[in-house]
């Protein structure tokens, strides 16, 4: 699938009904502070996961014009229009695409009329009210959830969860290394890091720079050290690096997660270079202008 647009309605700072045309690639939003660059990203969050906006997110102008309470208001949308490049963007059997094949989908925001409509235009297909349409996944990496120097693995929180869950390969339960004796999870750390940095591979626009160096804690199975290895081989704690280079590993952490596995991934990053130096600024744009080109 392919999003041809984006057309929010008076949300934000966006009196009139404003429509963003979308790169099959790269598209990249700029402007002043308190311009909505931020409101489009919520924008697309609100079509493809559902929720509701409140009034302090109504243009103003508009929510004293309406002439209807504005939880109730139909006119506060959110639609994009998507090409259809694959049979299974649509949850039907014995689908064929034709070129210009699309999905119109329509959200309406107002807390008291938040619902979804899809319409599908298929050029082979006579309109079915059944078929429906194969939503993406949209992935918001968290500035606030990013990796400690030891992960105790009788407490996880979801974002460890998913990274445990991805080095393993399986949905990990500390109940089931708990009682393995010392080589055996010595080997089950070993085959999960190696996991990580094949992963880790695929993504980083400069392979090798860095790589993944789980250890148990002596004396403590429960307790997992998490540390990064560079290029020259040298394995420090992962919390006494950079706080750049912290943020940039915990976002290529969450992003090769278990979102990984969705049908498509929309990834939501609102000023990722924040707190990033130059080169690792850079690193992060090759990484996230590589992930729209090729999709590892």
């Amino acid at each position: 699938m392919v999003i041809k647009n984006i057309t929010v309605k008076y949300i934000g700072p966006f009196f009139e009904p404003l429509t963003l045309n979308l790169d099959r690639r790269v598209t990249i939003i700029t402007g002043s502070n308190d311009s909505g660059k931020s409101c489009l990203l919520d924008s697309i969050r609100l079509l493809f996961c559902g929720g509701a906006i409140n009034d302090s997110q109504v243009k103003l102008d508009y929510l004293q014009q309406s002439e209807v309470p504005w939880n109730n208001d139909l006119k506060l949308t959110v639609t994009a229009l998507i090409e259809l490049t694959s049979p299974s963007d649509v949850l039907a059997a014995n689908i064929t695409l034709s070129d210009g094949d699309t999905a119109h989908l329509m959200r309406q925001v107002a807390s008291g009329v938040s619902q979804a409509q899809i319409r599908l235009s298929l050029k082979n297909h006579a309109p079915n009210a059944t078929r429906n349409f194969n939503l993406p996944i949209v992935i918001l990496p968290s500035e606030t959830q990013q990796l400690k120097d030891e992960i105790n693995l009788k407490e996880l929180n979801s974002f460890e969860q998913l990274f445990l869950d991805t080095a393993f390969g399986t949905p990990f339960a500390f109940a089931k290394y708990e009682k393995m004796s010392d080589l055996n999870f010595t080997r089950g750390l070993m085959a999960a890091e190696e996991n990580l940095n094949q992963l880790l591979f695929k993504v980083m626009p400069r392979p090798g720079r860095l790589r993944f160096s789980l250890k148990n804690v002596v004396g403590e199975r429960s307790r997992l050290a998490v540390m990064l290895r560079d290029r020259h081989d040298c394995i420090t704690p992962f919390g006494t690096r950079g706080s750049g280079l912290k943020k940039m590993i915990s976002i290529l952490a969450q992003l090769i997660s278990d979102q990984r596995k969705a049908h498509h991934r929309i990834i939501l990053i609102d000023e990722p270079e924040n707190s990033l130096h130059a080169d690792a600024e850079h690193l992060l744009r090759e990484f996230l202008f590589d992930l729209t080109v090729n999709g590892n």
